[in-house]
Formats: structure tokens, sequence, C-alpha cells
């Protein structure tokens, strides 16, 4: 409750600073659904969202610094980056200076999703066919049942993937990648070569 209690008023802050103009975010939706998005929160992780310009960035370094000043929680600079679109390197090198950040770099990761990918990119897909790797190599298919290899990727190796689901949609060759790595495992193959060619588990994600 504590925690809550602090972030809301960071949340507040921002949103104060948003209606006075120090600092703009940008404008999503069209007509009478549109809204002003300056920030997103996710228990400690946080987002901002500003124009390309060095006093919104000022503006927005100027309210955390006042955030710390009544609950006293320090920001953690090795964390905080800047992510340009659209802005040269030296630019955005210059107001990574000014602020004290360093600058990011896209295509990234937050919160475990990949962002800046092209989309549908089969590459964005490659840390979870590398997971379905890492999962299955400790598993050895021999000393398991075919009841048992079946429950395993049936509740553990097809959960892998469902976050990734939830916002992006899986292009068919990474489908179909993971299809066969688990149809090997399920017929008492390697992860990477297939022992019994008889059978293919399908697997509707």
């Amino acid at each position: 409750m504590l925690f809550n209690l602090a972030v809301e008023l960071l949340h507040l802050l921002l949103t104060k600073a948003v209606d006075l103009g120090l600092f703009l975010g940008f404008d999503l939706g069209v007509h009478d659904r549109a809204f002003k998005l300056s920030h997103l929160q996710f228990a400690d992780d946080l987002i901002i969202f500003s124009k390309g310009s060095i006093r919104e960035l000022r503006n927005v370094r100027r309210v955390l610094l006042i955030y710390e000043l009544p609950v006293g929680l320090k920001l953690n600079l090795g964390k905080r980056r800047i992510f340009g679109v659209n802005v040269e390197h030296e630019e955005l090198a210059t107001w990574a200076d000014v602020i004290g950040c360093s600058v990011g770099y896209l295509p990234s990761k937050y919160l475990g999703l990949s962002l800046g990918y092209k989309r549908n990119s089969a590459a964005m897909w490659d840390p979870i066919v590398e997971r379905f790797h890492t999962k299955l190599s400790g598993w050895i298919a021999k000393s398991l049942s075919i009841a048992g290899r079946v429950v395993l990727v049936k509740s553990v190796i097809c959960s892998l993937p469902v976050y990734f689901l939830s916002m992006f949609r899986i292009p068919a060759s990474v489908l179909l990648k993971l299809n066969s790595i688990m149809a090997s495992f399920l017929w008492g193959g390697s992860v990477d070569k297939k022992k019994n060619p008889l059978g293919q588990l399908e697997v509707g994600f």
C-alpha cells in the first residue's frame, strides 16, 4: 500500500506537469476518442513520453527531482535511458548528457517484450525459440513416458510464448519452428533432431 501511494504521487506530478505544459507527451486516437499519453507505469518501471526538445527533457528531469524530495526515493541512474525516434545519434547523446542518463537503442526490451522490431519480424521471437531449447535441453526425453512428455509440453512449454502472444501476432515460420521443437522432444528425439518422423505435434497458440 505504501508503494502504491508513492507511485500514485509520481503519476499525479507527471499529469500536473503535462497540464501546465511543461512537457506534452503525444496524442493517440482521433476525435472524441483521442487522449494524451505522457507516461506509462508498471510496478517500479516508468516510461515517459515527450517531444524532442531539450526544454521538455529538462522539465521532465525537474519533475523527477521534485518527486524525490517528499518521498525520499532516489532515481536509479544506472537504469535510466533515453530513446529517440527519428533523432540523430549526436543530438540524442547531447540530450543524454544534459539530463544525466545513457542512450538506449532500438530494438530493445521492456518488461520482457521486444520493442523496435519490424511488424511480425521473426527475429523478435528468437528469445522464445531460445527458451524452448533451454527448457527442453534440461529434460531427458528417453527417461519419460510418452504421457509424461505430453504433460510437460502442454503444461510448461506451450505457456512460454503466451506473454508475447498477448501483444504480437506470431509469424507462421516461427510457429512451425516451435511445433517442430516440441514434436522432436515428444517423440523421444533430441531438440534439434527428430527420432520418429511419424508424428507431428500441432499446437494452436
